[in-house]
């Protein structure tokens, strides 16, 4: 196959072969310098990049250093292959050929959080956890005392059911604190895992599904993930059980992480919210929900109060305030249609100890919009010294301004998460 040459750089190379010759007796001027082929081949890459669409941030936004795995070598129970079908030995479903095939081995990023893939050949080809049900009842109902002893402000699941009963529980997580008490996590098929079978055409999850689509091989057979929030983040998380319900759901586990607290002046869960204009601002899942309502109006937003001012990774000017946008639910439920526009003013710590807010902007959404799916959310990046007042000698950021610029003709909310700052790109 011929390679391909863009066609720009070829014209640039040819251009000198149009010239027109000096007439007689005239000098002839100098010449504008013309790249060789060679530079041209170099400089494409950076050519290419700059004109290459924007990923859109994955379900997801857990940072790896704040991550522990929970080992679950010790209870996993059945490996992903199955030979004969329906002869109650083997793996997986003992569904014979209809098992799972290419699952990763070790550390594995699902759609922004990091699994732990068990290796079978190193487990007794033990690789996953599979409870009793109707069409297997000789596995058991339960697998207890699964170690954790840690403190963390979320639990994400890996998991999934083979003949899921959507809208009927077919097992549940129970946590058992060092202090002695229990919470219990019920997992609805439908709503907080879906079939096994990742096949949106046919067995697709609802729009109002809690949990999205973690891993798949390239036969779409997979796994959910399901992010938990711990109400009690103060408390150590002991050790976790999984309870099956035995109906006719299977319940497949496949490995489960502990998000460490994140002690961060952006750590939502310390901030202090503040709105106006109708703007309601909660906490929920994992993210800031600038919810709206009938009694909202234009240009109403909200004040994000940190608890202590977060430093800049570099030079003020050369920083980057950056965070994860998404839309949200409507008053009446329903996912709204993307699209929110907002614009975001910041407050600074000075170096004299007093603080100041810099002017409101308009923010660039990579992708060019915030887009209708919930599983999906995009990244909004903003140079700090767009954000910073004139002549501001500023040392951190205090706070966050969000401000709705024209209110969607749904009143859709709009959905942030994993503030930060970084060092801007070159």
């Amino acid at each position: 196959m011929k390679r391909m040459i863009p066609l720009l750089p070829l014209l640039a190379l040819a251009a000198p072969c149009f010239a027109e010759a000096p007439a007689a007796g005239e000098s002839r001027a100098e010449e504008p310098r013309v790249e060789t082929y060679e530079e041209t081949l170099a400089r494409m890459p950076a050519w290419l990049a700059e004109r290459a669409p924007k990923a859109e941030a994955k379900a997801f936004s857990v940072d790896p250093a704040r991550v522990r795995f929970l080992d679950l070598r010790a209870v996993a129970n059945r490996s992903y292959g199955d030979t004969v079908a329906d002869d109650g030995e083997g793996g997986w479903t003992d569904q014979g050929e209809n098992h799972l095939r290419h699952a990763p081995w070790g550390p594995t990023d699902c759609n922004g959080v990091p699994f732990d893939f068990i290796r079978p050949d190193q487990n007794d080809d033990r690789a996953c956890v599979i409870l009793r049900s109707t069409r297997q009842p000789y596995l058991p109902d339960a697998v207890r005392g699964i170690a954790a002893n840690l403190r963390a402000d979320a639990l994400y699941f890996l998991h999934a059911g083979a003949w899921p009963e959507n809208g009927a529980e077919a097992f549940r997580y129970v946590v058992h604190y060092a202090d002695g008490t229990t919470n219990a996590i019920p997992m609805v098929a439908g709503r907080d895992f879906g079939n096994w079978w990742i096949d949106a055409r046919l067995t697709g999850l609802p729009r109002t599904a809690r949990c999205v689509v973690g891993w798949k091989n390239s036969e779409n057979r997979g796994f959910h993930v399901l992010r938990w929030e711990n109400p009690h983040p103060e408390r150590t998380i002991a050790t976790i059980d999984i309870e099956s319900a035995c109906g006719p759901t299977a319940p497949i586990v496949e490995a489960i992480t502990a998000e460490l607290p994140d002690e961060s002046p952006f750590a939502l869960r310390r901030l202090r919210l503040k709105g106006w204009g109708g703007a309601e601002p909660a906490l929920e899942d994992g993210a800031l929900v600038l919810a709206l309502s009938d009694a909202s109006e234009n240009w109403c937003g909200a004040n994000v109060i940190l608890p202590e001012p977060a430093t800049f990774p570099a030079d003020p000017a050369a920083s980057d305030l950056v965070f994860e946008a998404n839309s949200g639910r409507t008053p009446l439920g329903a996912e709204g249609p993307g699209g929110q526009t907002f614009q975001v003013a910041a407050r600074f710590r000075l170096a004299d100890g007093t603080e100041k807010s810099g002017p409101y902007i308009g923010p660039t959404v990579e992708g060019g919009r915030i887009d209708a799916d919930p599983a999906t959310w995009q990244t909004v990046r903003i140079p700090v010294r767009r954000l910073l007042p004139k002549g501001a000698d500023a040392t951190g950021v205090a706070g966050i301004n969000l401000q709705y610029r024209v209110l969607p003709a749904d009143r859709a909310a709009l959905v942030v998460r994993a503030f930060r700052l970084e060092p801007d790109r070159p």
